[in-house]
């Protein structure tokens, strides 16, 4: 089965490389990858570099994946404060981003700057990778960020959204938000579709917790759930990815996941996320 990482930033002001992105990933066993852009240039960013503006960002995360079709996907970051951002979203879609990155760090999900952006970027048929859980910088910022915070979410018709790092270390609260969110959509049809992300955040002993929970048999998540490592396209770090995809798999083993429910994780469910048919031979 092809191994595909959702969850991997790139720096824009470091040149886009690839070729030799992919040749490190094949050699960890990872196929493919979406590659996040940079984090946007408002005024309020919490980010060292300062962020950077919309056009460059989008320039780079498209120059990172051009030509690679079908293996790497561009994914522009992006915040609501950004000045003229639901016209941003839609000249992005067009230029070829297949998704759109938010970390709410200093605005609550449910406001309503950002559910008008989440309307528009449902209407444009794109997904949103929104970060969930801790975030290790230096302000006030998990009281936006628990699990809790995206409910609101379930109102916007189509939108498909996924929480990341299965927004350790609100496991529980992640998981009993994922099965309110996808049962009204059963019962509903068109309020929104939520997806977890997994990639780490949580320590050792609470990923196997956190992969207890998600396997035990309590939610049906296999169709739901994407494998991401959270590693940087500039500076690809081979061990640590590998370290990720054999503790997963240790975990898998462990657990009785199934070879075919694997499949899904590592591939078929991010083509749907990303509402993107599934190359041959993929």
């Amino acid at each position: 089965m092809k191994i595909y990482d959702m969850h991997m930033h790139s720096h824009g002001l470091l040149p886009a490389e690839p070729k030799k992105l992919l040749t490190s990933m094949e050699e960890v066993g990872v196929y493919g990858a979406c590659i996040f852009s940079d984090a946007p240039d408002v005024d309020n960013t919490q980010y060292a570099h300062g962020g950077v503006g919309f056009e460059q960002r989008l320039e780079r995360v498209l120059e990172w994946c051009d030509g690679y079709e079908g293996r790497l996907f561009p994914v522009l970051w992006i915040h609501p404060d950004e000045r003229g951002i639901r016209k941003k979203v839609r000249i992005a879609a067009e230029r070829g981003i297949v998704a759109f990155k938010l970390i709410p760090y200093n605005y609550h999900a449910d406001c309503k700057k950002n559910m008008r952006l989440m309307h528009e970027i449902a209407e444009l048929g794109k997904p949103v990778i929104y970060h969930a859980g801790g975030l290790w910088n230096d302000s006030a910022s998990s009281k936006y960020l628990h699990p809790e915070s995206y409910e609101a979410l379930l109102t916007v018709p189509n939108l498909r959204f996924s929480l990341a790092h299965c927004a350790w270390p609100w496991m529980d609260e992640c998981l009993a938000m994922f099965g309110k969110i996808n049962y009204t959509r059963r019962v509903h049809g068109r309020t929104a579709e939520m997806f977890i992300d997994v990639a780490p955040g949580t320590p050792g002993f609470y990923r196997r917790m956190m992969f207890e929970r998600m396997f035990g048999g309590v939610y049906d998540i296999s169709h739901n759930t994407m494998f991401g490592i959270d590693v940087t396209a500039n500076t690809y770090n081979k061990d640590y990815a590998k370290g990720v995809i054999e503790r997963d798999e240790a975990l898998y083993r462990e657990f009785g996941v199934s070879d075919e429910v694997k499949s899904r994780i590592y591939c078929d469910n991010l083509f749907r996320f990303l509402g993107l048919p599934k190359p041959e031979g993929v």
